[in-house]
Formats: structure tokens, C-alpha cells, sequence
């Protein structure tokens, strides 16, 4: 953990490499934009920085109220999700700089969130070993799902169907359980015989 970590792209196919500047401590997570051409980092510094995935200047910074753990992009529009050591959600407008909406009731660390393809819901994990399925507009929680037979462990990976139908969840009790996202029902699919990294995609 450095006084100024670096960000480094690769842009294929000349393989020119930028070089970007701007986070105080290590960085957690990167996401581009739905069109490309924007670049999200976030960090442990507590911040979100936005760049020009093309000539790697610096758009916005996004302040949030603790660490910094997982970044997504909206599929179709500059909207930034950001989770948070919290246990809260962030949801930003990168163009403005300015956040939409704040999503309560995780209870530990947010450990995955993501878009639906559909751009339509919201579903987000946490060390809490819930799962929760948000409104974007309102904030509000259409599901919950948490408990028996569900995960005992902090849920570690999180992936959504293309079809934005189902949501699959990893943990760190060893189980993956996929999820129904319009009824909050699931079904354990599948049992590994250790802890379940962040491999879901």
C-alpha cells in the first residue's frame, strides 16, 4: 500500500499502455462502462475515480463513506454501483459526480453487486451471507433472501443470468445456490469441498 497507487491499462491491439494516478491506497475492483468507454477503480482509499478508458484522463472522483469493494456499470448508461465495507450501496450518475441513491440493510461487508443485464434490478451479497435484490429507482429491497437452506457463510462470488432471470451466489460455505430474482426463491446447486473464491462470471 503505497502513497499513490497506479492504474495501468493495456490497450489492445497496439498495446499502448496508460498510466493513471489517483487512489491513496490498494485498489479492489475495476469495471468498464457498457459502451467502453469509461473506466471505474475503486479502492480501499474510500474513493472511486472515473477515466477516459481511451487517453486515460481523469472524469470524476466519487467519494464514499468507507473502503471501497466492488464497481459496476450500469449495462446502458454512465450509473456507477458501488459497494462498501459499510454494508451499504452506492448508486452514482459518473456524468454528474453526484450519488442517486443509498441502499441500507446489508449488515456486514458488501462482498458482490451487480446489474441485472436488463439494467432493471439491483442484486447485492455481503459477509452478512445474504442476498439482496433492490429496486434502482426507489432504493427499495424486493427481496431478502438469507437463512436456511441458503448460504451459512459470507457469500464470496455472484453472477446473473443474461436473460436477468436468475441470480448464482458462491460462499464460503463451500455451497452455490441459484436464485430466482422476480420470487426470491432458490435451490442449492451445487457443493464444492472448500471455500468458494471470487470466481463467478
Amino acid at each position: 500500500m503505497g502513497t499513490d497507487a497506479i492504474l495501468t491499462v493495456a490497450c489492445s491491439p497496439t498495446i499502448e499502455t496508460l498510466v493513471a494516478t489517483g487512489h491513496s491506497n490498494s485498489i479492489t475492483s475495476l469495471a468498464f462502462s457498457g459502451d467502453g468507454k469509461l473506466l471505474a477503480s475503486g479502492s480501499f482509499d474510500g474513493l472511486v475515480q472515473v477515466w477516459d478508458a481511451y487517453s486515460g484522463s481523469h472524469k470524476c472522483t466519487l467519494a464514499g463513506p468507507s473502503d471501497g469493494v466492488e464497481v459496476r456499470w450500469h449495462p446502458r448508461g454512465n450509473l456507477v454501483l458501488v459497494g462498501w465495507e459499510d454494508s451499504t450501496v452506492w448508486l452514482w450518475n459518473a456524468d454528474k459526480a453526484t450519488h442517486l441513491n443509498i441502499f441500507f440493510g446489508h449488515e456486514g461487508s458488501v462482498t458482490c453487486g451487480d446489474f441485472t443485464p436488463d439494467g432493471k434490478t439491483i442484486c447485492t451479497t455481503s459477509n452478512d451471507t445474504s442476498l439482496r435484490i433492490w429496486n434502482p429507482k426507489t432504493g427499495s429491497k424486493i427481496h431478502v433472501v438469507k437463512g436456511y437452506p441458503y448460504h451459512t457463510e459470507a457469500i464470496t462470488c455472484l453472477t446473473i443470468s443474461y436473460d436477468s432471470n436468475l441470480a448464482i451466489t458462491g460462499s464460503e460455505d463451500s455451497s452455490v445456490h441459484m436464485v430466482h430474482i422476480a420470487t426470491g426463491k432458490g435451490q442449492i446447486t451445487q457443493s464444492h469441498s472448500g471455500d468458494l473464491g471470487k470466481c463467478l462470471r
